[in-house]
């Protein structure tokens, strides 16, 4: 299971900028908006793809999708996995709040809320498992970059009015089938 987590987090964290496209999806629409595939990488049975808006770019974007997908994982417990990032961010000391919703054995939404060194940033997670054990990770991620108190008064006001309609939209955003053979081919 750490295994597993760990492997997402490196992936998260050492993407290059060589972008293959496992999933053969170069963009996502989502709430009106077109994400364009920005970074890929893949370590033992994980993939990660990440999607921007146009007008972002790494480290510093305001939106991002994340698409993960873990193959073979049949043995993992969803519960595990989510309780896994939140020990982890937790452990960092960023964490401000975290809150699992619609939590089934093959679908748990988790959102949390985390600030380090003025960038506030707003997660939420939708982790799904089929029925052949397969995970899929979507991860929706807003950020403000906060020098003054107005700015985190706005942003932190956004959330609390605007978190139970974010979630909500999130867990009806749909990933078709990810097209597996292009990662059997890796």
């Amino acid at each position: 299971m750490k295994k597993i987590l760990l492997s997402l987090i490196i992936l998260m964290s050492t993407l290059t900028f060589s972008i293959t496209d496992y999933y053969n999806i170069k963009e996502l629409k989502y709430d009106d908006n077109t994400y364009y595939l920005a970074d890929s990488n893949a370590i033992d049975n994980t993939y990660i793809q990440e999607y921007l808006k146009k007008d972002d770019s790494f480290p510093n974007y305001k939106e991002l999708i994340s698409v993960s997908y873990i193959k073979d994982g049949e043995n993992i417990k969803l519960n595990e996995l989510v309780q896994t990032q939140i020990d982890f961010v937790d452990s960092l000391g960023i964490l401000k709040f975290v809150n699992t919703t619609h939590t089934f054995e093959k679908n748990i939404l988790l959102d949390e809320f985390l600030i380090e060194s003025g960038t506030y940033e707003y997660d939420i997670y939708h982790y799904l498992k089929d029925n052949n054990g397969e995970i899929v990770l979507l991860q929706y991620s807003l950020r403000e970059y906060v020098d003054s108190q107005e700015k985190h008064e706005k942003f932190i006001n956004y959330i609390i009015n605007n978190r139970d309609e974010m979630v909500a939209k999130f867990n009806k955003f749909v990933i078709h089938k990810l097209n597996v053979k292009n990662m059997e081919n890796k």
